[in-house]
């Protein structure tokens, strides 16, 4: 799967999941218990990344 985006909210238990995976965006925002994952390779291209707060 491939994602582009000006910027991607993905806070608040916010879920995104894939058999391989690229993201491509200026801001991500994954706090709060945010999940990003893949099965398969994942790559991550973002300018600002907030994985704080349990950000997964």
């Amino acid at each position: 799967m491939t994602l582009n985006s000006a910027s991607l909210d993905n806070s608040q238990n916010g879920r995104i999941a894939s058999n391989g995976l690229t993201l491509t965006t200026g801001t991500f925002d994954n706090h709060q218990d945010g999940r990003l994952t893949s099965t398969g390779a994942l790559q991550l291209n973002a300018g600002l990344v907030n994985n704080s707060d349990a950000g997964r």
